[in-house]
């Protein structure tokens, strides 16, 4: 982790900003992704503080979209973000099946965000339930100006897997015993969740069972804090690692 250009940050508060991150981290990311944050004000706050920290850091957002107040989305474009619309159809019907929002309000505010210059991509999770709509999207991606459309498969415990984009498929027998390309450690990143909790990535985070105990930001130094995830690094060779690793980034 002494490389760390990446942080991903579950909807961060300004003050969690300053009060979690050393400002020398700050200055020498690479990117920053937001994920699911409330589009507000604060919002804005959190990204104007990370610019004057560092000017040229790449900011993306992953969202669903839904923010009544269209001055934000207008707000985020002026300051150079990247927004990953997550869109799981083109439909309310096909949309909400597995998105709790409202797809009318999402691409307005999609419109809005790419009229005012901002950078769009649609996020398009495949399930049996949607993966023939996929080409619809794309295509209505496309009219829209959205710079890019990506779907991916997606192994959900509420909704069956596409058969048309279907997942790896999962090899039970060698979750403990495969190999682990750790998609944090070779891409360099870390995940912190609302509460202020760091871990490896966000899988690690929604799992239910822990490898260690919470690494809690609120007192634990930054810099103190990466050393414990080595844990996770060395749990990978012997019976402590966690399925979730060897389910999401295991070679088999």
């Amino acid at each position: 982790m002494n490389n760390l250009k990446t942080l991903h940050i579950e909807n961060p508060r300004l003050q969690n900003l300053i009060d979690w991150f050393p400002k020398e981290f700050l200055k020498d990311l690479k990117r920053i992704l937001i994920i699911n944050p409330l589009l507000d004000n604060n919002l804005i706050q959190c990204i104007e503080y990370l610019r004057i920290s560092n000017p040229i850091v790449i900011v993306t957002i992953a969202t669903t979209g839904q923010c009544e107040d269209k001055s934000i989305m207008a707000k985020l474009a002026k300051l150079d973000c990247i927004i990953r619309f997550e869109i799981d159809g083109t439909s309310q019907e096909i949309h909400g099946v597995t998105k709790k929002s409202n797809l009318e309000n999402c691409m307005l505010n999609a419109e809005i965000f790419i009229g005012k210059g901002g950078v769009a991509v649609w996020d398009m999770n495949i399930y049996k339930h949607n993966e023939n709509d996929v080409v619809t999207a794309k295509r209505l991606a496309g009219s829209l100006g959205f710079r890019q459309f990506v779907s991916k498969s997606s192994r959900h415990k509420e909704h069956e897997p596409s058969e048309i984009y279907p997942v790896k498929k999962l090899v039970k027998s060698k979750l403990k015993t495969c190999e682990i390309n750790c998609k944090s450690m070779s891409d360099n990143f870390v995940y912190v969740d609302a509460i202020g909790h760091l871990y490896p990535c966000q899988w690690t985070g929604n799992e239910e069972t822990k490898l260690i105990d919470d690494i809690d930001l609120n007192k634990t130094k930054f810099t103190d804090a990466l050393t414990r995830l080595k844990a996770y690094e060395t749990s990978f060779s012997n019976d402590s690692r966690l399925k979730v690793c060897a389910l999401t980034c295991g070679l088999y």
